[in-house]
């Protein structure tokens, strides 16, 4: 049993009930209050298609001034009237601090990081991404949201994956520490 101030359920986004366990209450300080006031900002924009249609210049507005590690509503960024489709969604998803998930994946990062910074073409681009987007490509992944903002306009320019850039066509997932510590 826990005992706990009912004012935290009632300040909850969308009065949502759970079970106060440490971790769980570690979200809700960290999320709680950005997601309300995104909630309260933008849930008549994106409640249905139709709004969110209506809804798109604005929308794309917030889209560009996203920074990495800023917290947004999955609705503001994936389109469509079924919900989230599991084909290509790995970059809206992380894995827990800790976990072998998420020590592969840091794992991962590290190997790609270094035959980028190596590769003749890829390397100066990245290296100017990584500057432009607060890292250093003397250490690569150690600003995971630099290392992250780089991904996608190195694969949407001209160094599009040819066959041995190494960029790797499928979004690399982020653990929630990385998201959180920028």
């Amino acid at each position: 049993m826990h005992w706990v101030p009912i004012r935290l359920y009632r300040e909850a986004v969308k009065q949502a009930f759970f079970e106060p366990r440490q971790s769980v209450l570690a979200l809700y300080r960290r999320y709680n209050a950005p997601v309300r006031r995104l909630v309260e900002d933008w849930w008549d924009h994106i409640s249905d298609s139709a709004r969110f249609s209506q809804s798109r210049d604005l929308i794309a507005k917030h889209h560009s001034a996203l920074k990495p590690g800023d917290v947004t509503l999955v609705g503001l960024i994936a389109e469509g009237g079924q919900g989230m489709r599991t084909a290509n969604n790995g970059r809206f998803l992380g894995y827990l601090s800790g976990t072998p998930k998420a020590a592969a994946v840091e794992a991962e990062r590290e190997v790609w990081a270094r035959q980028w910074v190596r590769h003749p073409r890829i390397g100066p681009v990245f290296a100017r991404l990584l500057h432009e987007n607060g890292g250093n490509a003397a250490r690569p992944t150690a600003n995971v949201a630099a290392w992250e903002a780089c991904i996608e306009p190195s694969k949407s320019s001209s160094l599009r994956a040819d066959s041995d850039s190494g960029i790797p066509n499928r979004p690399l997932p982020r653990s929630p520490r990385d998201a959180s510590s920028h």
